[in-house]
């Protein structure tokens, strides 16, 4: 909890918070995963924090497409789990192609 509440009282924005929040969490869990925090706003989505590009740009390809890992964890409620997303064949067959990090 002590992380959280630095995060709380060392920030100025609510924008700054939910970035080092994204960020935090992508690190407690582990620092080799991106982490974005999408919100329904009039019923689409909107990414309002990213831990990095990687976790905006896939938000961006998921919000584009219409589908994809982010989207269904709003959609259920229940979280996503995606290993290795450069393998990911759940989703659109282009998904994985945009997905790339290099």
């Amino acid at each position: 909890m002590r992380p959280l509440y630095d995060l709380l009282v060392g920030v100025e924005s609510v924008q700054e918070f939910l970035g080092d929040l994204a960020r935090l969490a992508s690190d407690e869990i582990d620092r080799e995963l991106s982490c974005g925090l999408t919100v329904r706003i009039e019923g689409g989505p909107m990414t309002i924090a990213s831990s990095d590009d990687f976790a905006a740009r896939l938000d961006g390809v998921q919000h584009t497409a219409g589908e994809g890992p982010c989207l269904e964890a709003m959609a259920t409620g229940h979280p996503v789990e995606v290993p290795d997303v450069a393998r990911c064949e759940r989703w659109r067959p282009g998904a994985p192609t945009a997905w790339r990090t290099d």
